[in-house]
């Protein structure tokens, strides 16, 4: 018989199948079986551990537990941008199933952001996001109010096409950042 098939409860699946079956890994099923030394049956009748109701490996999850870490954990490398200057989580959402509640699942490429960058995790303050959304919402963002309208220097260079290094010179040298650009002169070309 082949070693890699495991026969259990009248199916005979390979390791990646059962594991998949089960939900999880195939490296833990594998780990299971060969380091841990656990019989066929106990090591695919055990499903995924859950914690409080939620899977611990679930993307909601694990982002709320890193927004826990750095606002509470001073051992976080990020603790210092986030609790170490104040940055709280609200009462609420001590609970993951509140946050949950409160937010729902993101949009592909969306995370967490904050609207007022020195306000609490709360649900008021709180929104999903772009990472684009997310840059012009930083402490280090220049913002810049031209014709009525204030955008931060990233978003001013897609509006007007331009790159970001030059509406950042435009702004240095008092050109208008929305002045025509002037063509290149061409090069002279080497015989």
């Amino acid at each position: 018989m082949n070693p890699k098939l495991l026969s259990f409860a009248g199916k005979t699946q390979n390791v990646s199948e059962w594991a998949r079956e089960i939900g999880i890994s195939q490296s833990s099923l594998t780990h299971r079986l060969n380091r841990a030394g656990w019989p066929l049956e106990k090591a695919l009748s055990l499903k995924r551990p859950e914690i409080r109701g939620r899977q611990p490996t679930s993307m909601m999850y694990r982002k709320w537990l890193k927004i826990r870490s750095r606002c509470l954990r001073p051992a976080d490398p990020a603790y210092k941008y986030y609790g170490g200057r104040g940055i709280t989580i609200c009462q609420r959402w001590g609970s993951f199933k509140n946050f949950f509640a409160d937010m729902g699942l993101p949009l592909p490429g969306m995370s967490i952001e904050r609207i007022n960058n020195n306000g609490p995790y709360a649900p008021e303050n709180c929104k999903w996001a772009t990472r684009l959304e997310q840059m012009a919402n930083t402490r280090i963002a220049k913002h810049i109010t031209h014709a009525g309208k204030t955008m931060c220097i990233g978003a001013w260079s897609r509006e007007i096409g331009i790159h970001h290094t030059t509406v950042s010179y435009r702004l240095r040298v008092g050109i208008p950042i929305d002045a025509p650009k002037k063509p290149r002169k061409p090069r002279a070309r080497k015989e």
